[in-house]
């Protein structure tokens, strides 16, 4: 009865969670959870959890965070905490690369010969594990994209066709992958007649700026949307910056 109502209660978070970035996101609603996700994350490691042997040992698996999340941890400053963790990160590699001397000898025609493993370096750092915040990320977007999708299906509630019907759109990389729990062809075709509507708009837009670069109507006024319009068709076909 417990796990019942604790189950219940997380789908409520997760569903106004959703629904309310549907409502005051300015671009890819997906995109911004996702952003916030491995923010809330870094930003509790940073002032909580550096010392944890848990999360010690999980960065020992996954040679440190990847690149993305590596550069928002230095964003988010908290020297001591990143400097501690990345000690541990330069003893690692340290000992890795010891590991990885070679022999040299010498062949019958008197040339010099390397012994051992000469592969590349970056293919034998490999991380057993993912980056921890990616991993976050993944299944909590997971969970988002779920509940965004079975809400789609309670007719009785409106609220998210709403929020998505008056939403500036999802970005392409994400709206694939909610494409894919689409599990009815109802939803399916819901799904995909309102994001080509976002799609064809923001094209509308974009393609009044480039008409207008033509000399023979450059004395029109290019409106702030217009201005804008390149840079809305980069996210929506690949996503907001730093999301992934």
């Amino acid at each position: 009865m417990k796990r019942e109502k604790r189950e219940t209660v997380d789908k409520h978070f997760t569903y106004f969670t959703v629904l309310e970035m549907l409502q005051k996101s300015k671009g890819c609603a997906f995109c911004d959870l996702k952003k916030k996700v491995s923010f809330k994350y870094l930003d509790a490691l940073l002032y909580e959890k550096v010392n944890d042997p848990g999360i010690r040992k999980e960065l020992a698996k996954s040679n440190g965070y990847c690149h993305r999340h590596a550069h928002q941890l230095v964003s988010l400053g908290g020297a001591l905490g990143i400097g501690i963790i990345y000690n541990d990160q330069l003893s690692y590699f340290l000992k890795f690369i010891d590991s990885k001397k070679s022999k040299v000898s010498k062949t019958h025609h008197g040339k010099r010969k390397i012994q051992g493993n000469t592969g590349m370096v970056e293919s034998q750092w490999g991380r057993e594990d993912m980056c921890p915040v990616c991993r976050v990320e993944q299944e909590t977007l997971g969970r988002f994209f779920t509940i965004f999708v079975d809400s789609l299906k309670e007719r009785e509630d409106s609220r998210m066709r709403n929020a998505f019907e008056s939403s500036h759109g999802i970005c392409v990389p994400h709206f694939l992958e909610i494409l894919e729990r689409a599990d009815t062809p109802e939803i399916r075709e819901y799904l995909i007649k309102y994001e080509k509507l976002k799609l064809q708009s923001i094209q509308e837009v974009l393609r009044e700026f480039i008409r207008k670069q033509d000399y023979r109507f450059e004395k029109e006024v290019v409106t702030k949307q217009e201005g804008k319009s390149w840079i809305d068709s980069v996210i929506i076909m690949t996503g907001s910056k730093d999301a992934f």
